[in-house]
């Protein structure tokens, strides 16, 4: 429907642009205005709110079996909202694909399992928190084949300081096969 829509202005614009070409000319210039403002706006719009996004980074997003991270948070610029506490999830998901027969479509089924979960209050005026997580010794590496994938995300969630939940933000990890030495 779109392509018959520019075809349509394309040809009312060229009628136009014979019958008066100054006419056809002030309507391309204030139809590109538009659309500038257009542009401009939604860009400001999004980058506002981007500034209002916390800021959350992991020691390391590749890390072996076994292996400790640290989440750090920032709240942010200016504007963000003022948070009371932060809850990490490490989260082992894994999916399998397959295709039931007789159908055309392949269905996924998805598991969640928490491996550990940990909450940090942040401090009264303060900015920033950090929380101390590790993939478990027992734990599968991330891997993906045409079937099956095992991932596993840190699951980030903020708690704010007026109540109610703040943003929720999945931050990818690689876990990276290492030898298993069980305890002895």
């Amino acid at each position: 429907m779109g392509v018959w829509i520019w075809l349509f202005g394309a040809i009312v614009l060229l009628i136009l642009w014979e019958v008066d070409p100054d006419l056809a000319t002030r309507l391309i210039l204030a139809g590109l205005a538009a659309l500038g403002g257009w542009l401009a706006i939604r860009s400001a719009l999004r980058l506002r709110a981007a500034r209002r996004q916390p800021v959350l980074a992991l020691s390391s997003d590749q890390l072996l079996v076994g292996q400790p991270f640290r989440l750090r948070y920032g709240r942010g610029a200016a504007g963000a909202a003022v948070v009371r506490a932060v809850t990490a999830r490490l989260i082992c998901r894994e999916a399998t694909t397959h295709r039931p027969p007789g159908q055309r479509q392949g269905a996924t089924d998805a598991q969640d399992r928490v491996a550990q979960a940990v909450e940090e209050e942040v401090a009264q005026g303060g900015d920033s928190a950090e929380l101390e997580l590790a993939i478990p010794r027992d734990a599968m590496h991330s891997f993906r084949s045409r079937h099956h994938e095992i991932g596993w995300p840190v699951e980030v969630e903020t708690s704010l300081a007026r109540g109610g939940s703040g943003d929720r933000v999945d931050l990818p990890l690689i876990v990276l096969p290492a030898t298993y030495e069980p305890d002895e």
